[in-house]
């Protein structure tokens, strides 16, 4: 996992934000008429900015330490609020199927 320092304009002191890979279904964007150029795409995430269910979600589908395996949803596009929107549908599922309300027990 790649971890970068970053200074955001407007805010004093450092950010630190995580580089994430994610792979794409180059087939899946296709039959949905999404541009998909390469078969992978890098967001940068804050993880302070997620809540711990989220963090949760994503730390369980890294591989490789930095790269997100998505879950069965297709994002539609390659953008830091698709990656977030799968995320957020992903932590729904999975409650509705387990009836839990959080990813991790505590």
């Amino acid at each position: 996992m790649r971890t970068t320092i970053a200074s955001r304009p407007g805010t004093s002191g450092r950010i630190h934000t995580m580089k994430i890979l994610c792979k794409v279904n180059q087939a899946a964007w296709f039959r949905r008429g999404i541009d998909a150029p390469l078969a992978r795409f890098e967001i940068e995430v804050d993880p302070a900015k997620l809540t711990q269910e989220e963090r949760n979600l994503v730390a369980d589908h890294l591989r490789n330490g930095n790269e997100f395996d998505w879950p069965s949803f297709v994002p539609p596009a390659a953008t830091y609020e698709a990656f977030m929107d799968v995320v957020k549908r992903g932590l729904e599922a999975h409650k509705e199927s387990s009836g839990e309300e959080m990813w991790h027990a505590a």
